[in-house]
């Protein structure tokens, strides 16, 4: 990723939820670098709890989690009040066939990453979601 694209993403403020403290580790570790503001959620239930207590940019949300997964957190992001249910959220996930791409972006979310993380992918998303995320939501933040 160029230094153009990363400054673009510096002071973001990233909610990354991952029931797996490793993928979360790796996760916070690139984005740290790029002095992206991230504040772990370990799943649905905390991420929910945590949208109600400070404002996010961006949702990065595992999809395979115990509890609530990911589309279920989805749907309850999605029926929180505004400007909650307009925030940009990536899929993470194991499931890497170019058809579970389109399965997660058609269920709702807004990007889609595959595991393992990789960086310039992780930074590259973030950036495209975040650019054409709506304008409402850059609005009443």
């Amino acid at each position: 990723m160029n230094a153009v694209a990363a400054l673009s993403l510096t002071a973001q403020r990233v909610m990354l939820v991952d029931d797996d403290r490793a993928n979360r580790m790796i996760a916070r570790a690139f984005m740290q670098k790029a002095q992206i503001d991230v504040t772990e959620a370990d799943g649905g239930v905390a991420a929910l709890a945590l949208l109600n207590q400070r404002s996010f940019d961006l949702v990065l949300l595992d999809i395979h989690m115990p509890g609530m997964g990911g589309i279920e957190t989805l749907k309850h992001i999605r029926e929180m009040a505004y400007p909650i249910c307009t925030l940009p959220v990536i899929a993470l996930t194991a499931d890497a066939a170019p058809e579970d791409r389109e399965h997660y972006l058609a269920s709702g979310m807004d990007g889609y990453l595959s595991k393992p993380l990789h960086k310039n992918d992780l930074f590259r998303e973030m950036e495209r979601v975040l650019r054409n995320r709506p304008a409402v939501y850059m609005a009443a933040q």
